[in-house]
């Protein structure tokens, strides 16, 4: 694997550059910060909570479970 790329999934082998990776990460508006506390808005910090909740729930349902919801790894 390239050093200067960051490979997403090996199933549809995306590579995303590492600077365009580091850029849509961090924040880019000052406005995203409290003057006060320099902290992340609390709007901004349940965005990301929802979001990430939403992966979590998405890449729970890629496993099979007790209730037979999900895939199998043969499925893949």
């Amino acid at each position: 694997m390239e050093t200067n790329f960051l490979q997403v999934s090996e199933i549809f082998m995306l590579k995303i550059p590492i600077p365009i990776v580091i850029y849509l990460i961090l924040p880019k508006e000052p406005e995203l910060f409290h003057p006060q506390t320099q902290s992340l808005w609390l709007t901004v910090m349940a965005h990301h909570h929802l979001a990430i909740a939403f992966i979590f729930l998405v890449a729970d349902h890629m496993y099979r479970t007790n209730f037979g919801i999900g895939h199998n790894m043969k499925d893949f």
